[in-house]
């Protein structure tokens, strides 16, 4: 299914869950597929920490909100790989293709069109 079909709440989540995979990738974790409703994290917050802490990132809901709860290990883990240099090829690498078709029209200047071999009159 094509993101121009999607409602914007479907494809902010599905970029949501494509940034949190990006981000277990990168610390080398595994990552919650649902979230915690928050009614349950409320009666049952320790679970979810203790998961955490084993190094799996959890993800809790509340309403239409989803939220993220990373470890102290998993920050300075995470603010540690972004402090490396990166190579080029890793740069490469996280560009992403456009969603959509891109209107090259679009990137045009707008103005007047000048004949290239003609001088402007003094």
């Amino acid at each position: 299914m094509s993101t121009a079909l999607k409602s914007p709440e479907s494809a902010r989540i599905d970029i949501f869950t494509q940034a949190v995979e990006s981000l277990a990738r990168k610390l080398g974790v595994a990552a919650s597929e649902t979230p915690m409703p928050i009614s349950k994290f409320k009666s049952d917050y320790s679970g979810l920490l203790r998961d955490a802490r084993a190094g799996q990132l959890q993800q809790i809901s509340r309403g239409g909100e989803r939220y993220l709860v990373l470890s102290e290990a998993q920050v300075i883990a995470m603010e540690r790989s972004s402090s490396q240099q990166r190579s080029l090829a890793d740069t490469l690498a996280s560009v992403q293709a456009p969603s959509g078709a891109l209107d090259a029209g679009a990137a045009l200047l707008p103005g007047e069109r000048h004949d290239p071999f003609t001088l402007p009159r003094a």
